[in-house]
């Protein structure tokens, strides 16, 4: 399982796929029942966490074949045709279903929150891997002091 995880994304969808399942049942056991926020976490919680178990689903499967998808301009497109599927499609596979235009607010909401994630985990590695090269770079002048 390691050499499935050693990239650090892998791991990091990994960990918001499995954080979003978590968040759904606890919404699902305790937040849906709490009264005065009953609303919101009974009619667009699970919404805004949709998306993240999506992306971060693709985005495991994509890392399989060493490939990864964190760009707006795939992520916007894609939930905005979830979003036409999970609202509208679905009323003729299921008629009991309601659609509800204001869910794909939520279903965008969580796309932005997933790439607000991942863009600040990368720029977390940007600035570790500068931090590092650094440190090397520090190192080997020391090293090259102490010989002369």
């Amino acid at each position: 399982m390691y050499h499935l995880m050693k990239k650090s994304y892998r791991f990091e969808n990994f960990l918001i796929f499995i954080i979003c399942l978590i968040l759904y049942e606890i919404n699902i056991l305790f937040f849906s029942n709490l009264n005065g926020i009953n609303y919101f976490f009974s009619s667009y919680f699970n919404d805004l966490l949709a998306p993240l178990l999506l992306f971060s689903y693709i985005n495991l499967l994509l890392s399989l074949v060493n490939k990864k998808m964190y760009s707006l301009k795939y992520l916007i497109p894609i939930i905005i045709l979830c979003s036409f599927v999970w609202e509208y499609l679905v009323l003729f596979f299921k008629p009991t279903s309601i659609s509800d235009p204001i869910d794909i607010l939520f279903y965008i909401s969580g796309t932005l929150i997933y790439w607000i994630i991942q863009k600040n985990m990368t720029k977390n590695k940007k600035t570790n891997k500068k931090k590092n090269m650094l440190k090397k770079e520090f190192n080997m002048i020391l090293k090259n002091l102490k010989k002369s």
